[in-house]
């Protein structure tokens, strides 16, 4: 279709937001059409937020092969079209990265569509600039064989500049945004600060960190400045956790595999996902974005034994909870989860979680519970705690099968906090012969064991606390009680 007028479709296309406009142009100068997934939305509307000025500090955590580079090239593309004024510094640790993605910028901004909506004469130029410091000299040489960096430089015809320079070098004359300005003018871009080999070095670690404060950090021209770091998680030391934790980054954290769905089907099917979960800790570092300790955490992969073959009958089962006292989606769900014991086993059979309001939880949970009351279940355990106490006293009226207050205490005081209790119960974990066999077959499986090995750093652990109160009552001993 040819367009009568096309400065005038721009700005049109333009004004319909990023997202329309980048899958617009996306497939007119790539020459096919953009896959959007279930995490592009996402990744749409952060961008947007910061064009927007609504984001000022924000750290992107998603898996490798997402589009992020694609969405934060054509981003910059998409503001020089009306603004082509702003200043952009784009670093990574790969210099081979940051010279591809200027030459793809550059063939954007020089493509005939582009140009025929966004007329903007734009020169391209690459420099050599020193390292800040002997480390970063050292380092340069390792990775290109000399004792500089190359930095590229986009200009446009109205004075605008993206510079695209690896972490390390000096930044000297350059600056992110235009001083004063009303509206969206650039941005400082960081796309994988940290180098996966490298990220077992604490001094590596700890040169990227300075570097962002003593460099980066300095070269933002105006306090509006939005700064947005792009990073699959790595380690729990690195940009993006330091960012998070010290400069209180606004997160889009998005899991490869959420709730058992994967996010990007296009790019990992069911057989790719099963082999990059060999590798534990790169999948919940790369893949699920929450890393953990090399080693694990507080609870060990070895521990445990993941099976879809069950017994057929157990010495007996129970049923333990966590609840949530709060709904919001960044709070924790409600939990309950199914258990049996057989030949001094602890087997995994089936769990229930949600983000729910307290007042709903009986409703949602009451018939899921009276499916599992079969012979040999013994309790209901529940903390006898806010919405836990009504519960108790609700289900003991109905003749539902819970402890009483004193046994509650007796077993399951929760004294201390998680970790505490979480390591008391390892002690009971066999690691040479596993006795906790958990079922594969259960919906979000993956996102359980996930919590599960990465607690004590991950965000919820809501599932670690009725595991620990199952440990408590299946495998130790003293903890014997009748059926019910």
């Amino acid at each position: 279709m040819e367009i009568k007028n096309p400065q005038y479709f721009g700005q049109l296309l333009h004004k319909q937001g990023f997202e329309r406009w980048f899958l617009y142009m996306f497939r007119l100068i790539e020459g096919r059409k953009f896959i959007k997934e279930a995490l592009h939305p996402f990744l749409f509307q952060s961008f947007q937020d910061v064009y927007d000025l609504k984001e000022k500090r924000l750290n992107i955590n998603v898996c490798p092969r997402s589009a992020k580079t694609t969405l934060a090239k054509y981003f910059i593309a998409y503001t020089l079209a009306t603004n082509p004024k702003s200043n952009f510094i784009y670093t990574s640790y790969s210099q081979a990265l940051l010279n591809d993605i200027s030459r793809e910028l550059t063939n954007i901004l020089g493509n005939s569509v582009y140009l025929a909506m966004y007329s903007n004469f734009i020169e391209e130029k690459e420099i050599e600039v020193d390292p800040i410091d002997e480390f970063w000299q050292q380092y340069a040489k390792e990775e290109t064989g000399k004792a500089k960096f190359s930095s590229r430089k986009i200009t446009t015809a109205e004075g605008g500049i993206v510079l695209f320079s690896s972490i390390g070098s000096q930044l000297m004359g350059f600056g992110a945004g235009v001083r004063g300005a009303k509206q969206f003018s650039g941005c400082l871009l960081i796309d994988d600060s940290n180098k996966a080999g490298d990220i077992y070095s604490q001094v590596r670690r700890n040169k990227v960190k300075t570097y962002f404060e003593e460099t980066l950090l300095t070269r933002l021209n105006d306090s509006a400045t939005a700064i947005i770091n792009i990073q699959q998680r790595l380690h729990l030391e690195d940009l993006s956790g330091f960012l998070i934790d010290k400069y209180k980054f606004t997160l889009l954290k998005i899991p490869l595999v959420i709730d058992g769905v994967c996010q990007l089907p296009s790019q990992y099917t069911p057989e790719r996902l099963e082999e990059i979960q060999k590798n534990e800790y790169l999948f919940l570092s790369q893949y699920q974005q929450s890393p953990i300790l090399a080693g694990g955490a507080i609870f060990k992969r070895e521990c445990f034994i993941f099976s879809n073959t069950l017994p057929q009958k157990y010495d007996y089962t129970f049923i333990t909870a966590d609840l949530a006292y709060k709904d919001k989606q960044h709070n924790d769900y409600t939990c309950f989860s199914y258990w049996g014991v057989f030949d001094k086993k602890l087997y995994l059979l089936d769990v229930r979680r949600k983000r729910i309001k307290a007042v709903d939880v009986d409703n949602w949970i009451r018939p899921w519970i009276k499916e599992k009351i079969k012979y040999g279940f013994r309790y209901i355990w529940i903390e006898d705690k806010a919405h836990g106490t009504y519960l108790l006293q609700q289900y003991r009226k109905d003749g539902l099968p819970v402890p009483d207050e004193n046994t509650i205490k007796k077993t399951l005081p929760r004294d201390g906090d998680k970790v505490m209790r979480a390591n008391n119960i390892t002690p009971c974990l066999n690691s040479s012969e596993p006795n906790v066999i958990l079922n594969s077959r259960i919906d979000n499986f993956s996102d359980l064991i996930e919590e599960l090995l990465s607690f004590n750093q991950s965000m919820h652990d809501d599932f670690v606390d009725t595991f620990i109160d199952a440990c408590k009552i299946g495998l130790f001993e003293e903890n014997t009680l009748y059926v019910f």
